[in-house]
């Protein structure tokens, strides 16, 4: 079965597996990633 749920926190990461462990639900999920200026550097990085 699928469908579509919105999960607050979870707006654009991909899920990629979803498996049931006893009485929890366990989601694989990727977030994408962003460039960000490292603090040791002035460079940024991903």
């Amino acid at each position: 079965m699928y469908f579509n749920m919105k999960i607050p926190g979870f707006e654009g990461v991909e899920i990629h597996k979803v498996e049931k462990v006893e009485d929890r639900i366990a989601l694989y999920v990727m977030m994408p990633r962003k460039e960000h200026k490292c603090k040791r550097q002035i460079t940024h990085t991903f």
